[in-house]
């Protein structure tokens, strides 16, 4: 199957944590900085694909031991405005 990409990034000191969920598998932009611009978009995530990030991403922080999950910003794959 194809992949995506999510990423926690806790932040101890101020007792949270942000998750970064993807929208796409893929990017249509292409930036030149970017491997999934190299890709090209192959197909956009449902709304169903994205929450189950923030949900294995809240399970992820709790089992490592993670401050509480309280931020989410679609900045892994893909372009949310092209979703």
């Amino acid at each position: 199957g194809l992949e995506v990409e999510t990423v926690l990034i806790p932040w101890p000191e101020r007792g949270r944590t942000t998750i970064c969920v993807s929208s796409q598998v893929g990017c249509a932009q292409a930036c030149s900085f970017c491997a999934t611009g190299r890709m090209g978009r192959l197909r956009s995530l449902s709304a169903e694909e994205i929450l189950v990030q923030a949900f294995y991403g809240r399970q992820a922080a709790r089992l490592l031991d993670m401050p509480p999950l309280e931020g989410v910003v679609f900045m892994g794959m893909g372009e949310p405005a092209d979703n």
